[in-house]
């Protein structure tokens, strides 16, 4: 769709919500299935772009004709993109098993429960999403998002299990976010030839515009494995350059304070890491505030240094850096 078509459906749908918010139909007569399929589908759209409140607001409009639970996690899906990630978790809490579990359609919301599982840290959760929706089909997406789960608890061959399913199928968005995902867990082990290599199968123009960032911060990761901090750092600041969501953003700032730390510019360095910290976004997070933690016990820091890697164990309690931090606080 062009940009010219978007707006004119999404001034359309916004007179719309205008329209039911103003009390002048019931909204259960005025809007069919295939008319909250639509709105859903703008919603995604406004998401994607950084519409954080035009994209809840289509899905509140939609609600009634679809499952609750596909409305929910999309609210979800919303408020994690703009950096809410404590309310996108109240979002699912009790979220319900719709019928026909096994259908696509069930399979699409199991992906964006796993995904704000994932950052919001609930790594246990995510990874028990599937077995409640009794999932016929093992998706590629589905293969990477739990793939990430598995490596924040440091289960590092079998997230690469599940990364190389996923590289076998044929969709290339598939193909691209498994090779970015190997392609980090490969590099934040050093294993930098592998990285590479990985990485060189991944295609930016395969991804959505909300996950290009991604593309560039695997770059950056492959970078400093390599032992080059200058290009990592030139990776990082074109992933920024097209972030959009939240999270992205955050971790912009927690990858300049390791690469900074690399090339020995220590307060620069800390200063991204503070920032990073104290960034909207709150959710995972703990390899980049261990990093800090790391960095300031370097410079003999010792009292400020424990006083972060406390924080790893509160913001990101399990993953494998909280495990890593309370081994570093005795």
């Amino acid at each position: 769709m062009d940009e010219n078509g978007f707006y004119e459906l999404f001034l359309g749908a916004w007179l719309f919500v205008g329209l039911v918010a103003a009390g002048a139909f019931v909204g259960d007569r005025l809007i069919s299935y295939e008319a909250a399929a639509k709105l859903s589908s703008y919603a995604r759209q406004a998401r994607g772009r950084g519409w954080f409140t035009t994209s809840r607001l289509l899905l509140a409009a939609s609600s009634g004709r679809l499952p609750a639970a596909y409305v929910q996690a999309e609210i979800a899906m919303a408020l994690y993109y703009e950096g809410r990630v404590e309310e996108a978790c109240r979002a699912i809490d009790d979220i319900p098993v719709f019928e026909e579990p096994s259908g696509e359609f069930a399979l699409y919301v199991v992906n964006l429960l796993v995904c704000v599982d994932v950052a919001a840290g609930y790594y246990k959760r995510a990874l028990s999403r599937r077995a409640a929706w009794s999932l016929a089909q093992n998706d590629a997406i589905l293969c990477i998002n739990e793939a990430e789960a598995l490596a924040n608890l440091g289960r590092w061959e079998a997230s690469l299990a599940h990364t190389r399913r996923a590289l076998d199928t044929g969709d290339a968005l598939a193909r691209t976010g498994a090779a970015l995902h190997g392609t980090w867990v490969l590099a934040s082990q050093e294993r930098a030839e592998e990285a590479r290599a990985l990485f060189e199968l991944a295609c930016e123009n395969d991804l959505p515009d909300d996950f290009r960032s991604e593309y560039h911060f695997a770059e950056a990761f492959v970078r400093l494995a390599e032992g080059d901090p200058a290009a990592a750092r030139r990776a990082v600041l074109r992933g920024d350059a097209v972030a959009q969501r939240a999270s992205s953003r955050r971790n912009a700032l927690f990858l300049l304070g390791r690469i900074a730390a690399r090339e020995g510019r220590f307060e620069e360095a800390l200063a991204r890491f503070e920032e990073g910290a104290r960034h909207v976004f709150r959710g995972q997070g703990g390899d980049g505030l261990l990093a800090w933690g790391d960095t300031l016990a370097s410079l003999g820091r010792a009292e400020r240094a424990a006083e972060v890697w406390r924080l790893v164990t509160e913001r990101d309690p399990e993953s494998y850096t909280a495990a890593l931090a309370r081994e570093r606080l005795g």
